[in-house]
């Protein structure tokens, strides 16, 4: 039987406080997808981190581009 993997869904992996935790679930094995939602860009090498998925956007008040990453 295979171990349990998950998923998660960031909004705020550029703050003090969310720049811990992401690195913290991508150093997590049982994590195989993170998706960061923000309006700046992540102070990480991104191309080293094959499961983790940044997505930028304008504003907060509208989520509707990144309705595929919720799924």
């Amino acid at each position: 039987m295979n171990p349990p993997t998950f998923k998660a869904i960031m909004i705020g992996a550029t703050g003090a406080t969310g720049s811990h935790l992401l690195l913290q679930l991508l150093s997590n094995d049982k994590f195989v997808k993170i998706t960061s939602i923000s309006r700046s860009p992540l102070k990480i090498d991104k191309k080293n981190n094959k499961k983790l998925n940044e997505i930028l956007i304008d504003h907060m008040n509208d989520l509707s581009s990144t309705e595929t990453a919720w799924k």
